[in-house]
């Protein structure tokens, strides 16, 4: 697996310790489909020299060749540490598709639909779950 030299290098990045153990996540941006040179990324504010953080799209710096958010997202790969509540750590590559996930209320008892990825600890096949915290 391998692991970042800096943050420019990734798309989504996470650390976390909670009820489905300890984990590290890394998305790498992929390069572009079209010219295979640079990384895809967010388009960039002319005027203030920002990335423009909400857009629904990513885009190659050097031929302009864009994508959609979901379609891009999809086809990347997730690399994860991790160490399952019974302490069996290890490491995963798997696609980064979010999907609807149920997560338990502790407090009511009912399902509350986040998206996210999940997958089995390979050793004790414990259901692993990364949602979006917000």
């Amino acid at each position: 697996m391998r692991k970042p030299k800096s943050m420019s290098e990734l798309i989504y990045f996470t650390r976390r310790n909670d009820e489905f153990g300890q984990l590290k996540v890394y998305v790498f941006k992929e390069k572009c489909s079209e010219c295979g040179k640079v990384n895809m990324g967010k388009p960039i504010n002319p005027k203030t020299g920002k990335v423009k953080s909400r857009s629904k799209e990513y885009v190659c710096s050097e031929c302009e060749h864009s994508v959609e958010k979901e379609e891009y997202e999809d086809s990347l790969t997730a690399s994860i540490e991790y160490t399952c509540p019974e302490g069996h750590s290890g490491e995963i590559e798997i696609p980064f598709e979010r999907k609807r996930l149920p997560i338990r209320n502790l407090k009511t008892g009912k399902n509350k639909y986040k998206p996210g990825v999940k997958f089995n600890c390979p050793t004790c096949d414990f259901e692993i779950k990364i949602v979006k915290l917000k």
